[in-house]
């Protein structure tokens, strides 16, 4: 029997046995494999190993079945949008029900945000210069903010008189008592632009800049900024020892012990409890990793969660555009993304 024989042979044997093989592990042979999972809409992508071959699948529902799985070991991979890929290794038996169940896990992270700045709009420069000029000369105080300009105080005799510089304009806000220059301090109240707050010293004054509406009280604690709580007559004043409720309807400002920062959203409280808070963790059964750990609380099945650890150093936490802000030492912005 001729060479060319032999090798016709052979090539017939080689591409028979293959056809075989093909028939065993992808037609005959295939199984199915049941996902169980706790979302809808994933992606599935199964790489088998032994022939290098990657195989992609979409689910919507839970409950998935994906038929015609041949035999062998697969590196599989289980995506769906916000939350974290599941992972896992799976040898496919005939014979048998293949299944998986998983429970994604949200991919809660904080996305870095430009903060916007808002830009004094003049067209004559020169005039500009010199009415700041003027301002900051005959001013016992002043301070620039975005959406009302110039703010700053005038002495009169035992008194300091307020006033507002917008467009040049001045208007006259208000009388305070005299304190020294480093007592005094003003802050935008988060989640409006018609309320700043004016300390001097321990006395506060929350200011409404459309009624010209003053309410005192008193605080000892140093401010590191305020905020609006649930309803527009709640406010959330930060301090660095801890954090304040204030009401309209009370002057007494009322001391909140069970965390330094806190926002509320859709039922949910975001809560902090930074890394050197080592007794918080030891009373919440939590691990401490030197990291600030953010949690999510449910008002409503009352069910508590870590969501995240971070390293960033957070300064404050604002809800505004239905949107939480986390603002580190340096100001930058993050938003809190997938909670």
């Amino acid at each position: 029997m001729s060479n060319r024989i032999l090798w016709f042979l052979l090539l017939i044997w080689v591409f028979g046995l293959g056809y075989l093989l093909y028939l065993i592990f992808f037609v005959s042979y295939t199984w199915s494999l049941e996902i169980n999972s706790n979302v809808e809409n994933y992606s599935v992508k199964m790489y088998a190993k032994k022939v290098a071959q990657t195989y992609n699948y979409e689910c919507e529902t839970k409950v998935c079945k994906l038929s015609d799985i041949s035999p062998f070991d697969y590196n599989i991979t289980i995506s769906s949008p916000t939350y974290k890929d599941y992972v896992w290794e799976i040898t496919i038996k005939s014979k048998n029900i293949n299944s998986i169940s998983l429970n994604l896990i949200k991919d809660t992270k904080l996305e870095f945000v430009e903060n916007k700045t808002e830009q004094k709009v003049d067209t004559d420069l020169v005039n500009v210069k010199i009415e700041e000029i003027k301002i900051k000369k005959q001013s016992y105080f002043n301070i620039y903010l975005d959406w009302i300009w110039y703010l700053y105080f005038k002495e009169s005799r035992n008194n300091l008189e307020m006033f507002r510089s917008f467009s040049w304009i001045e208007d006259k806000m208000g009388k305070f008592p005299k304190v020294a220059k480093d007592k005094i301090e003003i802050f935008q109240v988060h989640g409006t632009e018609n309320l700043i707050l004016i300390s001097l010293d321990n006395n506060k004054y929350l200011y409404n800049l459309e009624t010209f509406s003053i309410n005192e009280f008193k605080l000892v604690p140093k401010i590191k900024y305020i905020k609006l709580w649930e309803k527009q007559n709640d406010f959330l004043i930060v301090t660095e020892v801890w954090i304040f409720i204030y009401t309209y309807s009370s002057n007494n400002p009322k001391y909140f012990y069970l965390f330094k920062d806190f926002v509320y959203s859709s039922w949910s409280y975001i809560w902090v409890i930074f890394k050197d808070e080592k007794e918080k963790f030891s009373n919440f059964s939590l691990k401490n990793n030197n990291k600030n750990i953010i949690l999510k609380y449910n008002s409503i099945d009352l069910q508590r969660k870590v969501i995240l650890e971070t390293d960033l150093e957070i300064e404050k936490i604002i809800y505004e555009w239905n949107n939480i802000y986390f603002y580190d030492d340096m100001g930058k912005r993050y938003r809190l993304e997938n909670y």
